[in-house]
């Protein structure tokens, strides 16, 4: 629980509307971050596992709730974008079919599977230059067009 109470809060310094959504509330993700300016959402679990985790575990849970999720938000507001991200201290498995089975059965747009540590960083870059770094397809929202293993490099390269 303090780990989804830590991404949240990573979330809400960078900028986006949050709400935490798990815990005790039936099949939902951990939490939910809305840019509503640039019109997308983010839909994210935070896994802790001492050898990485292993996203195939989870895989008809996720997309249920991913369903469900995406449902309501593309009712209530209009929003172009929805994007799915786990984050967790690392990753193991192959995990392209079941990213791929997501994009093609739910409505997000991309699934990515975020290291812990690139998170803080997108968080230590956008405190460094807060005017520089917007929620947009010029800022943070690069980060999140491609699938799979989103890691600290490549944070750096793109918001550098």
């Amino acid at each position: 629980r303090a780990f989804e109470k830590g991404v949240d809060a990573a979330f809400t310094v960078l900028g986006y509307e949050t709400r935490l959504l798990g815990q005790g509330k039936g099949r939902v993700p951990d939490g939910l971050a809305k840019a509503l300016d640039e019109s997308y959402a983010i839909l994210w679990d935070a896994k802790i596992r001492s050898g990485g985790y292993s996203i195939g575990t989870d895989d008809r849970t996720i997309r249920e709730y991913i369903t469900t999720q995406a449902r309501e938000l593309k009712r209530t507001r209009m929003l172009r974008n929805i994007y799915y991200l786990i984050i967790s201290s690392g990753f193991s498995d192959d995990y392209d079919d079941l990213v791929r089975s997501l994009k093609m059965e739910t409505d997000v747009n991309e699934v990515i599977l975020v290291e812990a540590d690139a998170l803080v960083a997108i968080v230590d870059i956008k405190l460094r230059a807060p005017l520089l770094i917007t929620l947009g397809p010029d800022g943070i929202q690069r980060l999140f067009t491609n699938s799979g293993v989103l890691t600290t490099e490549m944070v750096r390269e793109e918001l550098l």
